[in-house]
This record gives structure tokens, C-alpha cells and sequence, in this order.
């Protein structure tokens, strides 16, 4: 007796229109939605459905749940409308600044020296070390041009989070020189609002600027292929003349340089100027003693 051709078509849509999430076992819409149509699912190191009394494989890790075309499917041979939509909470921002690749070439050029003399001759470093300039760069007159790119992309930045009115200043920059095999450890920047980094000499293959999942408990079961909503870790890949700016909270590291160059980067925070005058007192209202 052939395949009930309700559920081949089911299997198909499941399989095709819902490759990207994943069903549990158990689920009783899931499992209400497949009996509705002959199916009843299995679990045999991979899922499977089993029709009219024959094993069906689906030839790969069964997926579906989240699938708005699979839960449009059941409601409507219910008979039944739905409006679905996915609302992404708390989303943690990067800004990213590309320069024209002929500015950045010619700016990165003058931006190398100036950094080569600040930190000639070098120090000895430890191995996987690397040398980084005192922090004051956007108060020497040679940076003048990279400190106002960094004021006016930070300027935009605060009319997009709405805190323009509150005027920020950059309170650190330095140049970072990684020499092949050296490498940043976590970290984030305390006491400020802002940081960021400019990329003024990207080796090929160099290493990508990785965060980490802020929140503090994250489950991660394992889906095959991991995404921008399953990860615990995202990256922002260098390339010269790129800026990069991010939230000052928000953990960080650099991998090894794996290149044969060196890889050259400014890095620089952000506060607000008047933050203990302007933004630090208390905004709840008092419910007593007022009168």
C-alpha cells in the first residue's frame, strides 16, 4: 500500500521550508501536527517518521519547530489564521566605518609611521606579547585627523542610541603591534561607554576581533550549524581602513596571529565629558518627603 500522499508533501515542506530550526521530540503541536497527518516521529540517532506502518527517513536531522511555514501549515488545515512575527530583545550593537580603499591606503601609510616612531627602537616582549604605545594618542597634534574621524563616527553613533545631548570624549587611544604568533586576551573597557578600533595594517589570514555572548547563562544545544542566534561567539572581521565600534561592556579578544606581517590597530574609548554631573544621579522619583 503506497505513501499517504498527505504526509509526503508534510515531509517535504518540512524538510525544505524548515531547514533552519530545530523540533524536540515531545512537543504535542509538533506531534499533535504530525499524527493530524499520519505521521508519528521516531528517534534513532536521527529523526524519522514512520507512515502506514513503514519507517520513513528523512535523510537528515528532522527540523521544523520554529519554522513559521510549518506552524502556518497546521493552523491553516485547522481552519485557523495566525499572525507570527520574531522580535529580537536587548540587541547589542556594532557600528562598523569603512574608508574608500585609496583614503585608507594613503591614511594607513602615514598613520604607520607616525606609530613606528613613537615605538622605535622596541622593547624586548614576551612571546605572544606585543607592543602597545602610552595611551594618549588623540592628544598628539600627528593623529589630529584620525582623532576627528573617531569624534564624528562616535558623534553618529550617539545620534542613533539618542544620547547626543550628552557630549562624549575620547579618554584613551593607542596603537596595538601584533608580530605574528601574538594574540589579546579577554577583556572588556571599564569605565566607559564606548570603544573602539581602526585597523591600519590587517595581515592575510590575520585573526577577526571576537565577542562573547554577554548573558550570563546561555543554554547551546547542538544544531549542526551554528548562527547568529545560536552561537555563544561573534566575530567582526579586520580590514584596513575599518573602524569598529561596540558597547565598552561588552567582552572581547583577538586570536593569534596566524599571518606572516604585522597586525596594526587603533584602539580608543569613549565617556560622556560630564557623566557625574549630567547622568549619574538617581532618576527614580521619591514617594515620600517630597512635601
Amino acid at each position: 500500500m503506497g505513501e499517504n500522499p498527505r504526509a509526503s508533501a508534510v515531509r517535504d515542506l518540512i524538510v525544505d521550508a524548515c531547514d533552519s530550526a530545530n523540533t524536540p521530540i515531545g512537543n504535542p503541536v509538533v506531534n499533535g501536527f504530525l499524527v493530524e497527518f499520519g505521521l508519528v516521529p521516531r528517534w534513532s540517532g536521527r529523526w524519522s517518521w514512520r507512515t502506514k506502518g513503514r519507517r520513513k527517513s528523512a535523510g537528515r536531522q528532522w527540523r521544523g519547530f520554529t519554522c513559521l511555514a510549518y506552524i502556518d501549515h497546521f493552523f491553516e488545515s485547522k481552519g485557523m489564521r495566525v499572525k507570527q512575527e520574531v522580535q529580537e530583545l536587548f540587541p547589542t550593537p556594532l557600528w562598523i566605518v569603512d574608508l574608500a580603499a585609496a583614503d585608507a591606503a594613503s591614511f594607513n601609510a602615514k598613520l604607520k609611521a607616525e606609530i613606528e616612531n613613537i615605538i622605535s627602537p622596541r622593547p624586548k616582549v614576551p612571546s605572544g606579547s606585543n607592543w602597545q604605545t602610552p595611551q594618549d594618542l588623540h592628544t598628539r597634534p600627528a593623529f589630529a585627523d584620525f582623532t576627528k574621524l573617531v569624534e564624528i563616527t562616535a558623534r553618529s553613533v550617539a545620534q542613533y542610541l539618542e544620547v547626543e545631548r550628552f557630549p562624549m570624549m575620547i579618554t584613551g587611544c593607542w596603537a596595538n603591534i601584533n608580530s605574528p604568533g601574538a594574540y589579546h586576551p579577554t577583556h572588556n573597557h571599564p569605565n566607559n561607554y564606548l570603544s573602539g578600533v581602526y585597523y591600519v595594517a590587517v595581515p592575510e589570514g590575520g585573526p577577526a576581533l571576537v565577542f562573547q555572548d554577554p548573558r550570563p547563562a546561555l543554554m547551546m544545544p547542538w544544531t549542526g550549524k551554528l548562527s547568529r542566534v545560536t552561537a555563544n561567539a561573534a566575530v567582526a572581521q579586520p580590514q584596513p581602513g575599518r573602524m569598529v565600534l561596540f558597547p565598552s561592556w561588552l567582552r572581547h579578544h583577538v586570536p593569534s596571529n596566524q599571518g606572516t606581517t604585522e597586525r596594526i590597530s587603533i584602539s580608543f574609548n569613549l565617556m560622556f565629558t560630564n557623566f557625574a554631573e549630567t547622568l549619574a544621579a538617581p532618576r527614580w522619583k521619591p514617594t515620600a518627603g517630597t512635601g
